[in-house]
């Protein structure tokens, strides 16, 4: 059976799980290993959410590499093809993966993996909303950033100039909207894991032993 949105396609982020490299913002109380670990378990847990079925195509978008095997593991599993990020920043990587997918797609939406309560519901949501007119989506998180773009066409100018990695994001992210006179939805904010005390927050099937 078709999935219900094929004209559209979800795109994964997610980085390779690296010692020292992943959640680092979780360090301490975590080690660099148990962050590790946990990165693994919340990037196959949101394949599981939301490539089984997936409501589109996905597309799992890794960087710096694609060989990990979690992500052949991965990839094999649910049946999505690997794609590498280009791109110096995310902003970047961001643009370049929506508009290869909408190279023959109607709508991208890209997400990434630090949300464990994100749900196909979410992903239809902001399909829904383009498909209404609105030529971006996005669901902001708890700690100022983003968890969800989506749009119906390469929107470059999102992604210029964006303080990546600061609480500042969704705010300059609305302004660039403004300037350019897009018009955008938000979904509910959602919760994502950033600092240690969301360490409680996490369901029990990601939780560590140690925590």
């Amino acid at each position: 059976m078709p999935p219900p949105f094929p004209w559209a396609r979800l795109l994964v982020f997610a980085k390779s799980p690296l010692p020292g490299r992943v959640m680092r913002r979780l360090c301490p109380p975590l080690h660099p290993e148990q962050a590790r670990t946990l990165h693994m378990r919340l990037t196959a847990d949101t394949l599981r959410r939301l490539a089984a079925p997936p409501l589109c195509p996905v597309r799992l978008y890794t960087a710096p590499s694609a060989d990990h095997p979690l992500f052949r593991a991965l990839s094999r599993r649910y049946r999505v093809p690997l794609r590498h990020q280009e791109g110096s920043t995310l902003g970047e990587r961001l643009h370049r993966g929506l508009s290869q997918a909408l190279d023959g797609a109607q709508a991208a939406v890209a997400v990434g993996t630090d949300l464990p309560n994100q749900g196909t519901e979410d992903i239809q949501r902001a399909l829904e909303a383009l498909g209404q007119g609105r030529e971006a989506v996005f669901q902001p998180a708890a700690d100022g950033g983003y968890g969800l773009v989506a749009v119906s066409r390469p929107r470059p100018e999102l992604f210029r100039g964006i303080p990546w990695g600061t609480a500042e994001v969704m705010t300059a992210t609305r302004q660039r909207c403004r300037e350019h006179g897009l018009d955008w939805a938000e979904l509910p904010v959602a919760w994502d894991l950033d600092r240690p005390e969301d360490l409680e927050r996490l369901p029990a099937h990601l939780r560590l032993p140690s925590q």
